[in-house]
């Protein structure tokens, strides 16, 4: 998992409706709207139900520590899809008891290991890699009109990548991916090949896959190696990974074909997915 540092944070509390106007731009739905898609959930039973769930985001300071702002801002989203959130005054250990006690229902906590987020009534929880993976390629399935049938990159075979593949193939995709361990992906399409075994392929050379794909997923731990002429003028990128895998040219090149964030769709989704464990378990945010 990537750690993020307070400089990916800045600005993100009060850009939420910017964010949103741009999402819509994209993929037609702001960020609640493209979580509840990504988790088959309907958005106005979801709306309903999020204003009577609470959600307590916990510090935790194991390993490297607490980022600076993270927890707030990880409410702050949850805030804005409709939850009531808040951050508990105490951390770890201590913060999970103070959020039992303020009878938070869904429980975001990050170490550098694990970001997930807890459904306590349900007992289960949403990983932010799977989240993620979803999230971005629902919006790349958005973005496209439909992903069905097109070629689709995905650069990255680690568990962003991997989720966001699963999903691109059962909206249809047709996939290649690529990895710089050539075993990770190869691995993953022998896996993926047994539900989807003439969609999936493995690219052995990256700067080939990009120049023939108009449909990229990004989800590389790397930074600056798409450049501008692996952007064409329909190319479409969704690109989950931090730091940004474009450089400067192919960022200006891509402008309002990107969809790019260090934090905020994954969060939306985690406790969207979370809350839907409710909706299956006929609990639908109940405060009783």
């Amino acid at each position: 998992m990537t750690r993020l540092n307070s400089g990916d944070l800045r600005g993100i509390p009060g850009q939420l409706e910017v964010y949103d106007d741009a999402l819509r731009r994209m993929t037609g739905t702001d960020l609640a709207g493209l979580a509840c898609r990504a988790y088959a959930v309907d958005e106005k039973r979801f709306g309903e139900a999020a204003r009577r769930t609470t959600v307590g985001v916990i510090p935790v300071t194991w390993g490297l520590g607490v980022i600076e702002g993270f927890s707030e801002t990880v409410a702050r989203i949850v805030a804005h899809v409709g939850f009531r959130a808040f951050v508990t005054r105490a951390s770890d250990v201590a913060g999970m008891c103070e959020a039992a006690e303020r009878r938070a229902q869904i429980i975001l906590l990050s170490d550098d290991a694990c970001f997930a987020a807890i459904n306590q009534k349900a007992g289960r929880t949403v990983d932010n890699s799977a989240a993620t993976g979803r999230v971005f390629a629902t919006g790349l399935d958005l973005m496209a009109g439909g992903i069905g049938g097109k070629r689709v990159l995905v650069i990255g075979c680690g568990p962003v990548g991997r989720w966001a593949a699963s999903t691109l193939l059962d909206l249809g995709a047709d996939l290649t991916v690529v990895d710089l361990d050539s075993l990770k992906a190869r691995n993953f399409s022998l896996e993926a090949g047994r539900t989807h075994r003439d969609r999936i392929r493995v690219a052995e050379d990256l700067d080939a896959a990009l120049y023939r794909h108009d449909y990229i997923l990004d989800a590389s731990p790397a930074g600056g190696f798409i450049s501008e002429k692996h952007v064409a003028g329909g190319t479409l990128i969704a690109a989950p990974g931090v730091p940004l895998g474009l450089d400067d040219g192919a960022l200006a090149a891509a402008a309002g074909r990107l969809l790019h964030d260090p934090l905020q769709l994954g969060v939306a989704a985690m406790a969207v997915g979370s809350a839907a464990l409710s909706y299956k378990e006929g609990l639908a945010g109940s405060q009783d």
